[in-house]
């Protein structure tokens, strides 16, 4: 019951009055803080207007220097050549802006059609033509202990040539990668580089 009467007595009593002190310093803190955003705001508008004048200045400059006739060779009243420049590839139109590498390149090199390398070589007929182990009829696994004509279809590292280099039937090219691997097996070839016999394929 004590406790009960101690609660019910501190509820009954009035609060405190609260006191001015603690409200002046946190208004006078509040009054230097909207005093420091507002000059932190002036002098942001300042550099800005700065940044604005300097753009100003530079686009008209530009536009000086694009329409400036510009004289070559010796300076003479007979003699003068006026070049047109370009827009597209005047750089003094992009100072503000950034140069990206690709404004240096000629525009001529988009409109060549580059053409890459067939990856899978030539086609049937192409390739019966082209084949000296379909033409002259050899099978390419007899040849498995000739190292000197199994390293002209070897790169410099030992591995076996693709079919758009070395211009084979789809056949002759499985048969003589089989024979590369046996002969690389039973030591007639190197297996990490191409054979000494052969100088220059």
């Amino acid at each position: 019951m004590f406790s009960l009467s101690a609660s019910l007595r501190s509820c009954a009593r009035a609060p405190p009055r609260p006191s001015l002190l603690p409200l002046q310093p946190r208004a006078a803190r509040m009054a230097s803080r909207r005093a420091t955003q507002a000059s932190r705001l002036v002098s942001r508008n300042e550099e800005l207007a700065r940044e604005e004048s300097i753009v100003d200045e530079l686009q008209d400059t530009t536009k000086l220097l694009d329409n400036a006739p510009v004289r070559m060779g010796p300076v003479s009243d007979s003699f003068s050549v006026d070049i047109q420049s370009d827009p597209r590839k005047s750089l003094r139109t992009r100072i503000p802006n950034f140069i990206k590498p690709t404004d240096f390149k000629d525009r001529s090199d988009d409109e060549r059609i580059r053409r890459r390398r067939p990856l899978l070589g030539p086609d049937a007929a192409q390739s019966r033509q082209d084949d000296p182990f379909h033409l002259l009829g050899i099978d390419p696994l007899v040849e498995a202990t000739n190292p000197k004509l199994l390293s002209y279809f070897v790169t410099e590292m030992g591995k076996v040539r693709g079919r758009a280099e070395n211009r084979l039937t789809w056949h002759s090219q499985r048969r003589l990668t089989r024979a590369i691997r046996r002969a690389k097996n039973m030591g007639v070839i190197p297996t990490l580089s191409r054979s000494i016999t052969l100088k220059n394929p």
